[in-house]
């Protein structure tokens, strides 16, 4: 209940006083009204300004205005190829047998698919289980008491 009195007496103290600053404000032409609209349309009584210095024209340069564009169109840099190294030779000789026990040409990749293979299910977790308690223990006594 603290709580609402003080943001109450809080709302009402904030209230009081906007309303006496826009009520000083009023009075003295702040927020417009018939002062201010009397100060303005009074005549002026000072003398006016002299007018100011004639300065000494300047020349001005004449800016200039491109309107004539002229599109270069670079290539885009090329890299240098990348060195290629030569295939390897090999060092040992075949044997006679295996010349004839390789095709000519090497069968075929199979092809792939881009079906997934069937998904299996997760194994269930287990949680570790605690061993039995053995005997039931007390709390050890205090000699406080």
């Amino acid at each position: 209940m603290p709580r609402r009195i003080a943001m109450a007496l809080a709302l009402t103290f904030t209230t009081i006083v906007m309303f006496g600053v826009i009520a000083v404000g009023a009075q003295t032409g702040v927020f417009g009204g018939e002062k201010a609209t009397k100060k303005v349309t009074q005549p002026a009584t000072l003398a006016p300004p002299p007018p100011p210095p004639t300065a000494a024209p300047t020349q001005v340069p004449t800016p200039i205005v491109v309107i004539d564009y002229q599109y270069v169109d670079d290539p885009a840099p090329t890299a240098p190829p990348a060195p290629t190294k030569p295939a390897p030779t090999p060092t040992a000789q075949p044997r006679s047998d295996d010349r004839e026990e390789q095709p000519a040409v090497p069968p075929a990749p199979a092809p792939r698919t881009s079906v997934p293979p069937p998904a299996t299910a997760a194994p269930q977790p287990t949680q570790p289980t605690a061993p039995p308690p053995s005997t039931p223990q007390e709390p050890p006594e205090h000699g406080d008491d």
